[in-house]
């Protein structure tokens, strides 16, 4: 299986980790952000993940994320739209 380690900085709030771990990633598959902020953001399960998945799907481009090495649940989606910031 092909891994991409990414490093981030310990002494940056949680969320900023987060975000930019999303930055460098994308940077490293050759996808500049383009002017395009990341807002990282949680939910407290894996239920509320997959509501949020469903209503957002009519008004929003959408990508999931599914972790084989927890029995393929749901564990992160990102959504790019013009009603997605009402739906969040």
């Amino acid at each position: 299986m092909k891994r991409l380690y990414v490093v981030v900085r310990g002494d940056l709030p949680v969320g900023l980790q987060m975000a930019q771990a999303c930055h460098v990633a994308r940077r490293f598959e050759g996808r500049p952000d383009e002017e395009e902020n990341l807002v990282v953001l949680t939910v407290p399960t894996e239920a509320r993940l997959w509501s949020l998945l469903w209503n957002a799907s009519a008004h929003a481009e959408i990508a999931a994320f599914t972790e084989p090495d927890i029995g393929d649940q749901l564990t992160a989606i990102a959504l790019r739209g013009t009603g997605v910031q009402k739906l969040v």
